[in-house]
Protein backbone atom coordinates (compact mmCIF):
# COMPACT_ATOMS: atom_id res chain seq x y z
CA UNK A 1 0.00 0.00 0.00
CA UNK A 2 0.95 3.94 0.31
CA UNK A 3 2.46 2.96 3.06
CA UNK A 4 4.99 0.04 1.88
CA UNK A 5 2.90 -2.51 3.91
CA UNK A 6 2.38 -5.58 2.20
CA UNK A 7 -1.05 -6.13 0.57
CA UNK A 8 -1.69 -9.68 1.52
CA UNK A 9 -2.39 -9.35 5.21
CA UNK A 10 -4.37 -9.96 8.05
CA UNK A 11 -7.83 -10.91 6.88
CA UNK A 12 -7.30 -10.38 3.40
CA UNK A 13 -7.03 -14.02 1.76
CA UNK A 14 -4.35 -13.70 -1.22
CA UNK A 15 -5.96 -16.20 -4.46
CA UNK A 16 -4.63 -19.11 -5.88
CA UNK A 17 -4.05 -19.78 -9.35
CA UNK A 18 -6.18 -22.38 -11.13
CA UNK A 19 -4.59 -24.75 -13.67
CA UNK A 20 -6.94 -26.86 -15.79
CA UNK A 21 -6.91 -30.25 -15.15
CA UNK A 22 -9.55 -32.44 -17.53
CA UNK A 23 -9.54 -35.00 -14.15
CA UNK A 24 -11.56 -32.46 -11.86
CA UNK A 25 -15.13 -32.21 -12.26
CA UNK A 26 -15.22 -29.11 -11.66
CA UNK A 27 -13.73 -27.65 -14.25
CA UNK A 28 -15.15 -29.97 -16.74
CA UNK A 29 -19.05 -28.70 -15.29
CA UNK A 30 -18.20 -25.06 -16.23
CA UNK A 31 -16.49 -25.70 -19.72
CA UNK A 32 -19.71 -27.57 -20.33
CA UNK A 33 -22.28 -25.19 -19.23
CA UNK A 34 -20.39 -22.42 -20.96
CA UNK A 35 -20.04 -24.13 -23.73
CA UNK A 36 -23.87 -25.03 -24.19
CA UNK A 37 -24.94 -21.58 -23.30
CA UNK A 38 -23.16 -20.41 -25.94
CA UNK A 39 -24.15 -22.33 -27.93
CA UNK A 40 -27.84 -21.56 -27.36
CA UNK A 41 -27.35 -17.85 -28.28
CA UNK A 42 -25.56 -18.66 -31.84
CA UNK A 43 -28.32 -21.50 -32.25
CA UNK A 44 -26.92 -24.57 -32.41
CA UNK A 45 -27.07 -27.85 -30.98
CA UNK A 46 -25.71 -27.80 -27.40
CA UNK A 47 -23.89 -31.61 -26.17
CA UNK A 48 -24.40 -33.27 -22.35
CA UNK A 49 -21.85 -35.54 -23.81
CA UNK A 50 -18.99 -35.05 -20.72
CA UNK A 51 -16.41 -37.33 -22.42
CA UNK A 52 -16.63 -35.67 -25.91
CA UNK A 53 -16.40 -32.38 -24.11
CA UNK A 54 -13.41 -33.53 -21.87
CA UNK A 55 -11.44 -34.56 -24.71
CA UNK A 56 -12.23 -31.46 -27.12
CA UNK A 57 -11.05 -28.81 -23.71
CA UNK A 58 -7.43 -31.56 -23.83
CA UNK A 59 -6.78 -29.85 -27.45
CA UNK A 60 -7.26 -26.75 -26.52
CA UNK A 61 -4.38 -24.82 -25.93
CA UNK A 62 -3.99 -22.50 -23.30
CA UNK A 63 -1.24 -19.77 -23.02
CA UNK A 64 1.00 -19.01 -19.92
CA UNK A 65 -0.82 -16.10 -17.96
CA UNK A 66 1.80 -13.40 -18.22
CA UNK A 67 1.44 -10.02 -16.10
CA UNK A 68 0.87 -6.73 -18.26
CA UNK A 69 3.71 -4.83 -17.27
CA UNK A 70 2.33 -1.73 -18.72
CA UNK A 71 -0.58 -1.64 -16.16
CA UNK A 72 -0.58 -0.23 -13.01
CA UNK A 73 -2.45 -1.02 -9.92
CA UNK A 74 -3.87 1.54 -7.90
CA UNK A 75 -2.39 2.57 -4.16
CA UNK A 76 -4.81 4.92 -2.86
CA UNK A 77 -8.45 5.96 -3.48
CA UNK A 78 -6.87 9.30 -4.91
CA UNK A 79 -4.91 7.24 -7.13
CA UNK A 80 -7.82 5.07 -8.32
CA UNK A 81 -10.30 8.21 -8.58
CA UNK A 82 -7.30 9.77 -10.95
CA UNK A 83 -6.74 6.04 -12.81
CA UNK A 84 -10.46 6.37 -13.37
CA UNK A 85 -10.88 9.58 -14.52
CA UNK A 86 -7.57 8.87 -17.40
CA UNK A 87 -9.91 6.03 -18.68
CA UNK A 88 -12.54 8.19 -18.69
CA UNK A 89 -10.64 10.43 -20.91
CA UNK A 90 -11.75 10.64 -24.63
CA UNK A 91 -14.38 7.57 -23.98
CA UNK A 92 -16.91 8.80 -26.66
CA UNK A 93 -13.49 8.70 -29.41
CA UNK A 94 -13.45 5.26 -27.96
CA UNK A 95 -16.77 4.04 -28.04
CA UNK A 96 -17.13 5.84 -31.64
CA UNK A 97 -13.91 3.66 -32.84
CA UNK A 98 -15.85 0.53 -31.89
CA UNK A 99 -19.06 1.18 -33.40
CA UNK A 100 -16.83 1.94 -36.42
CA UNK A 101 -15.49 -1.64 -36.23
CA UNK A 102 -18.84 -3.36 -36.36
CA UNK A 103 -19.63 -4.60 -39.29
CA UNK A 104 -22.31 -3.59 -41.42
CA UNK A 105 -25.78 -4.90 -41.35
CA UNK A 106 -26.13 -5.50 -44.48
CA UNK A 107 -23.32 -8.76 -43.77
CA UNK A 108 -25.24 -10.03 -41.18
CA UNK A 109 -28.31 -10.59 -43.07
CA UNK A 110 -29.84 -14.30 -41.48
CA UNK A 111 -27.45 -13.87 -39.19
CA UNK A 112 -29.49 -13.87 -35.81
CA UNK A 113 -28.10 -13.98 -32.01
CA UNK A 114 -30.19 -15.47 -29.25
CA UNK A 115 -30.84 -13.51 -25.82
CA UNK A 116 -30.99 -15.83 -23.09
CA UNK A 117 -33.51 -15.21 -20.26
CA UNK A 118 -32.20 -16.24 -16.92
CA UNK A 119 -34.19 -19.38 -15.58
CA UNK A 120 -33.54 -20.74 -12.36
CA UNK A 121 -36.12 -23.47 -11.90
CA UNK A 122 -35.43 -25.17 -15.37
CA UNK A 123 -32.63 -28.15 -14.91
CA UNK A 124 -32.01 -28.74 -18.54
CA UNK A 125 -30.87 -25.06 -19.43
CA UNK A 126 -27.26 -25.27 -17.93
CA UNK A 127 -27.93 -21.57 -15.94
CA UNK A 128 -27.63 -22.79 -12.38
CA UNK A 129 -24.90 -24.86 -13.94
CA UNK A 130 -22.73 -21.98 -15.07
CA UNK A 131 -23.29 -20.22 -12.36
CA UNK A 132 -22.54 -23.22 -9.59
CA UNK A 133 -19.40 -24.21 -11.25
CA UNK A 134 -18.45 -20.05 -11.80
CA UNK A 135 -18.57 -19.31 -7.94
CA UNK A 136 -17.11 -22.77 -6.92
CA UNK A 137 -13.70 -21.69 -8.99
CA UNK A 138 -13.49 -18.52 -7.16
CA UNK A 139 -14.12 -20.01 -3.72
CA UNK A 140 -11.17 -22.58 -4.82
CA UNK A 141 -9.21 -19.70 -5.69
CA UNK A 142 -9.61 -18.49 -2.18
CA UNK A 143 -9.65 -21.61 -0.35
CA UNK A 144 -13.57 -21.09 0.59
CA UNK A 145 -15.83 -24.03 1.02
CA UNK A 146 -17.53 -24.54 -2.53
CA UNK A 147 -21.85 -24.16 -2.65
CA UNK A 148 -23.75 -27.19 -4.21
CA UNK A 149 -25.76 -26.81 -7.03
CA UNK A 150 -29.14 -26.69 -4.57
CA UNK A 151 -27.37 -23.89 -2.84
CA UNK A 152 -26.76 -21.64 -5.24
CA UNK A 153 -30.22 -21.70 -6.78
CA UNK A 154 -31.60 -20.87 -3.32
CA UNK A 155 -29.69 -17.59 -3.27
CA UNK A 156 -29.73 -16.84 -6.87
CA UNK A 157 -33.76 -17.30 -6.31
CA UNK A 158 -33.17 -14.55 -3.52
CA UNK A 159 -30.86 -11.87 -5.58
CA UNK A 160 -32.83 -11.89 -8.63
CA UNK A 161 -36.44 -10.53 -7.49
CA UNK A 162 -34.44 -8.11 -5.12
CA UNK A 163 -32.64 -6.82 -7.31
CA UNK A 164 -35.79 -6.12 -9.75
CA UNK A 165 -37.81 -4.82 -7.08
CA UNK A 166 -34.90 -2.29 -6.22
CA UNK A 167 -34.71 -1.23 -9.70
CA UNK A 168 -38.27 -0.88 -10.54
CA UNK A 169 -38.89 1.63 -7.19
CA UNK A 170 -35.35 3.79 -7.89
CA UNK A 171 -36.86 3.75 -11.77
CA UNK A 172 -40.60 5.17 -11.08
CA UNK A 173 -38.69 7.38 -7.87
CA UNK A 174 -35.79 8.95 -11.12
CA UNK A 175 -39.11 9.50 -12.90
CA UNK A 176 -41.05 11.37 -10.44
CA UNK A 177 -38.09 14.03 -10.55
CA UNK A 178 -37.42 14.30 -14.03
CA UNK A 179 -41.25 15.47 -14.31
CA UNK A 180 -40.42 17.95 -11.35
CA UNK A 181 -37.42 18.94 -13.41
CA UNK A 182 -39.39 19.30 -16.65
CA UNK A 183 -41.64 21.40 -15.32
CA UNK A 184 -39.11 23.50 -13.89
CA UNK A 185 -40.08 23.58 -10.27
CA UNK A 186 -38.38 25.40 -7.10
CA UNK A 187 -36.13 23.14 -5.32
CA UNK A 188 -38.32 22.64 -2.52
CA UNK A 189 -40.47 20.09 -5.13
CA UNK A 190 -37.78 17.79 -5.03
CA UNK A 191 -36.63 14.96 -2.56
CA UNK A 192 -34.01 12.89 -1.90
CA UNK A 193 -35.07 9.18 -1.31
CA UNK A 194 -33.50 6.20 0.98
CA UNK A 195 -34.98 3.19 0.67
CA UNK A 196 -34.27 0.12 2.63
CA UNK A 197 -36.40 -2.64 1.00
CA UNK A 198 -35.28 -5.38 3.59
CA UNK A 199 -36.82 -3.65 6.80
CA UNK A 200 -39.33 -2.27 4.51
CA UNK A 201 -38.56 1.78 4.94
CA UNK A 202 -38.23 4.30 2.55
CA UNK A 203 -38.04 7.86 3.56
CA UNK A 204 -37.46 11.24 1.64
CA UNK A 205 -35.50 14.57 2.29
CA UNK A 206 -35.41 17.85 1.41
CA UNK A 207 -32.09 18.58 -0.75
CA UNK A 208 -30.04 20.94 -0.25
CA UNK A 209 -28.96 24.06 -3.15
CA UNK A 210 -25.74 23.34 -4.37
CA UNK A 211 -22.90 25.93 -3.11
CA UNK A 212 -21.95 28.85 -5.70
CA UNK A 213 -18.98 30.90 -5.83
CA UNK A 214 -19.65 34.32 -7.40
CA UNK A 215 -17.15 36.67 -8.94
CA UNK A 216 -17.17 40.45 -10.20
CA UNK A 217 -16.61 40.22 -14.40
CA UNK A 218 -16.22 43.36 -16.59
CA UNK A 219 -18.61 46.35 -16.06
CA UNK A 220 -19.13 45.31 -12.36
CA UNK A 221 -21.71 42.44 -13.44
CA UNK A 222 -21.78 39.47 -10.77
CA UNK A 223 -21.35 36.17 -11.84
CA UNK A 224 -22.62 33.23 -9.61
CA UNK A 225 -21.57 29.49 -10.43
CA UNK A 226 -22.10 26.10 -8.87
CA UNK A 227 -20.68 22.63 -9.98
CA UNK A 228 -23.52 22.00 -12.62
CA UNK A 229 -22.79 25.24 -14.16
CA UNK A 230 -20.55 25.89 -17.18
CA UNK A 231 -19.32 28.55 -19.37
CA UNK A 232 -20.79 28.32 -22.39
CA UNK A 233 -19.02 29.58 -25.53
CA UNK A 234 -20.69 29.29 -29.13
CA UNK A 235 -17.72 30.38 -31.45
CA UNK A 236 -18.22 27.72 -34.04
CA UNK A 237 -15.65 24.83 -34.59
CA UNK A 238 -13.99 26.76 -36.62
CA UNK A 239 -12.58 29.59 -33.74
CA UNK A 240 -8.80 29.61 -33.19
CA UNK A 241 -6.93 29.82 -29.30
CA UNK A 242 -6.36 33.64 -29.87
CA UNK A 243 -10.24 34.06 -30.73
CA UNK A 244 -11.33 32.35 -27.61
CA UNK A 245 -8.61 34.48 -25.69
CA UNK A 246 -10.41 37.92 -27.10
CA UNK A 247 -13.58 36.37 -26.38
CA UNK A 248 -13.26 35.91 -23.06
CA UNK A 249 -11.39 39.35 -22.90
CA UNK A 250 -14.58 41.00 -24.78
CA UNK A 251 -17.26 39.60 -23.03
CA UNK A 252 -15.93 39.24 -19.25
CA UNK A 253 -13.22 41.25 -19.17
CA UNK A 254 -10.83 38.41 -18.19
CA UNK A 255 -7.26 37.17 -19.67
CA UNK A 256 -6.97 33.20 -20.33
CA UNK A 257 -3.07 32.26 -19.18
CA UNK A 258 -3.56 28.60 -19.18
CA UNK A 259 -5.57 26.38 -20.62
CA UNK A 260 -6.16 22.38 -20.22
CA UNK A 261 -8.18 19.40 -22.13
CA UNK A 262 -7.60 17.13 -19.57
CA UNK A 263 -4.26 16.29 -18.73
CA UNK A 264 -3.11 17.94 -21.56
CA UNK A 265 -1.99 21.77 -21.09
CA UNK A 266 -2.53 23.48 -24.18
CA UNK A 267 -1.93 26.75 -23.30
CA UNK A 268 0.74 28.55 -21.11
CA UNK A 269 1.81 32.02 -21.21
CA UNK A 270 4.72 31.47 -18.36
CA UNK A 271 7.63 28.88 -18.64
CA UNK A 272 10.27 28.43 -21.01
CA UNK A 273 9.37 27.99 -24.59
CA UNK A 274 6.12 29.19 -24.11
CA UNK A 275 6.46 31.58 -26.31
CA UNK A 276 7.94 30.37 -29.53
CA UNK A 277 5.01 27.08 -28.84
CA UNK A 278 1.81 29.88 -28.40
CA UNK A 279 2.93 31.67 -31.42
CA UNK A 280 1.47 28.45 -33.30
CA UNK A 281 -0.77 27.36 -31.02
CA UNK A 282 -2.96 30.85 -31.17
CA UNK A 283 -3.35 30.36 -34.86
CA UNK A 284 -4.65 26.64 -34.04
CA UNK A 285 -8.77 25.87 -34.24
CA UNK A 286 -9.71 24.41 -31.00
CA UNK A 287 -10.86 20.89 -32.39
CA UNK A 288 -7.03 21.01 -34.23
CA UNK A 289 -4.98 22.42 -30.82
CA UNK A 290 -6.21 19.40 -29.01
CA UNK A 291 -5.28 16.97 -31.59
CA UNK A 292 -1.94 18.16 -31.65
CA UNK A 293 -1.33 18.76 -27.86
CA UNK A 294 -3.67 16.15 -26.28
CA UNK A 295 -2.76 13.70 -29.09
CA UNK A 296 -6.39 12.47 -29.27
CA UNK A 297 -8.69 12.26 -31.90
CA UNK A 298 -11.72 14.89 -31.87
CA UNK A 299 -14.62 13.68 -33.67
CA UNK A 300 -15.89 16.77 -35.44
CA UNK A 301 -19.84 15.43 -34.76
CA UNK A 302 -19.46 15.60 -30.70
CA UNK A 303 -21.70 18.53 -29.83
CA UNK A 304 -19.30 20.27 -27.41
CA UNK A 305 -15.64 20.34 -26.02
CA UNK A 306 -14.50 21.03 -22.39
CA UNK A 307 -11.87 22.85 -21.00
CA UNK A 308 -10.21 24.29 -18.22
CA UNK A 309 -9.31 27.47 -17.86
CA UNK A 310 -7.31 29.55 -15.48
CA UNK A 311 -7.93 33.21 -15.52
CA UNK A 312 -7.01 36.75 -14.24
CA UNK A 313 -8.53 40.27 -14.25
CA UNK A 314 -6.96 43.09 -16.54
CA UNK A 315 -5.36 44.00 -12.66
CA UNK A 316 -3.90 40.49 -12.69
CA UNK A 317 -6.20 39.24 -10.06
CA UNK A 318 -6.89 35.46 -10.31
CA UNK A 319 -10.30 34.49 -11.00
CA UNK A 320 -11.96 31.28 -10.12
CA UNK A 321 -14.69 30.17 -12.95
CA UNK A 322 -16.50 26.89 -13.68
CA UNK A 323 -15.52 25.03 -16.68
CA UNK A 324 -15.56 25.95 -20.08
CA UNK A 325 -17.92 24.18 -22.25
CA UNK A 326 -16.68 24.88 -26.35
CA UNK A 327 -19.87 24.09 -28.57
CA UNK A 328 -18.25 22.38 -31.51
CA UNK A 329 -22.20 22.96 -33.36
CA UNK A 330 -21.93 26.48 -35.80
CA UNK A 331 -22.76 29.06 -34.35
CA UNK A 332 -27.04 30.00 -35.42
Amino acid sequence: DAEGNPFWTGHKRPPTPIKFSPEDPLHIDYVLAAANLRAHVYGLKGSRDRKFVKTEACKAKLSEFRPDKGKKVAKTDEEMKTMMEEELHGLDQKLESLKSALPKPSSLTGYRLTPLEFEKDDSTNFHIDFITACSNLRAANYKIKPASKHQTKQIAGKIIPAIATTTALVAGLVCLEVYKLVQEMPIEAYSNTYANLAIAHVTGSEPMPPAKNAVELKGGKKFEFSLWDRMEVRLGPDATLQQLKDYFEEQYGLEIVMLSYGKALLFSQYGFMAKKKNKIRLKLSMPELVETVAKVKVDRAAAFLMFEAMVTTVEGDDVDIPSVRFWMTPCS
